[in-house]
């Protein structure tokens, strides 16, 4: 089995809207938790306010991005950084095996491995691709990198480049993919399909890239990845983004807090007697909990299960009772009651109920 490397771009973010140093290296470590061991940041990002990296490089390999133009290769070598991804714009070929062959070179004397990353891939023709692939194929680089920032690939074009470009060049090849129209998962997933390894990804898609949590789950349940997830993983999750001052959504995919929240009666009844038929995996699996939602739509299942958790056992005309006043109150206040008011009305319908007896 294909093991997956993830290439972090949350940690260039992070960098691009000015983190502290503290706020970055506690990122890098939340980025080490969740198994993700490389990220690429922008030199020319890096410049603007030059942080300390000692910190990050504790718990993260750092790989440059610069410019195949203007390389700074000497940044990056200062840095303690052990490789770079230069980049130029696949369609525009100007001076090309000049600049490449001098970057090389370059890089080469300061013992740091080059790898070549290709803007705008995603528009060329196969005939371009397989022109493209004997170029690079005269350099020692050590990947290629399809470059879809822009989002210009859909998952079934980005399979057939991608499979071309795997047979023509003779080093691994990476994606780095934008998620302008929402694809960047299902390509990430394409591009997996088609033989690659290597990925770059954000926590919760921050900065537009294609969300971790989102691929490393599709690999793991549709296409069989033995991937081990990390313990907690939706909750590091929110703590990676609370670093940049960021919250999840309730409502994301695979890691948000209310993904496995059920209201209405007939839901609440089916998810406890079959979790599949409304749960597609197990809310435990990413570090979740169900969440049984007390309101106008709720059914006498849910209020007994929310009771037994809590150790109270209701006989069915209680359930009755209470029922009727979480309905009354939910419609007074529009929103669904919280656990507190719940336990407040069964008190208060306790103490009625003893009244009546008296």
């Amino acid at each position: 089995m294909r093991r997956l490397t993830w290439h972090d771009q949350t940690l260039n973010t992070a960098i691009h809207w000015q983190c502290s140093d503290r706020q970055l290296e506690e990122l890098a470590r939340l980025l080490a938790g969740l198994g993700i061991r490389q990220a690429d940041i922008c030199l020319d990002g890096w410049r603007r306010y030059c942080p300390d990296l000692k910190g990050v490089q504790k718990y993260l390999h750092l790989r440059g991005r610069t410019s195949l133009a203007e390389p700074e290769l000497g940044l990056a070598e200062q840095l303690g950084m052990k490789g770079v991804a230069l980049v130029c714009n696949a369609a525009r070929q100007d001076r090309f095996n000049l600049l490449l062959a001098s970057a090389m070179r370059d890089a080469d004397r300061r013992c740091l491995q080059s790898s070549l990353q290709l803007e705008d891939i995603a528009v060329l023709s196969a005939p371009e691709l397989a022109a493209i692939a004997e170029q690079v194929n005269g350099y020692d680089v050590a990947s290629i990198i399809y470059d879809d920032r822009k989002a210009k690939g859909d998952p079934l074009s980005a399979f057939e480049q991608l499979v071309i470009i795997i047979r023509k060049v003779n080093c691994p090849v990476e994606v780095c993919l934008g998620n302008a129209f929402g694809l960047a998962t299902a390509n990430s997933l394409a591009a997996v399909k088609a033989g690659i390894t290597h990925i770059t990804t954000a926590v919760a898609g921050i900065g537009g890239y294609a969300p971790w949590e989102e691929v490393v789950f599709a690999v793991r349940q549709l296409l069989g990845f033995d991937y081990e997830l990390p313990q907690d993983m939706a909750g590091i999750c929110r703590q990676a983004a609370a670093v940049l001052e960021l919250s999840v959504p309730e409502s994301k995919a695979i890691i948000g807090q209310s993904i496995f929240a059920h209201e209405s009666g007939l839901h609440v009844d089916g998810v406890i007697k079959s979790p599949e038929l409304y749960e597609p995996f197990s809310p435990e699996l990413v570090g979740l909990k169900r969440q049984l939602i007390i309101g106008k739509h709720s059914g006498s299942i849910a209020i007994k299960t929310k009771f037994s958790a809590w150790g109270i056992g209701l006989e069915d005309v209680e359930c009755k009772h209470l029922l009727d006043r979480v309905r009354t109150l939910a419609v007074k206040k529009k929103a669904a009651i919280t656990d507190t008011e719940l336990l407040q009305l069964y008190r208060s319908s306790l103490k009625e109920q003893n009244y009546a007896r008296t």
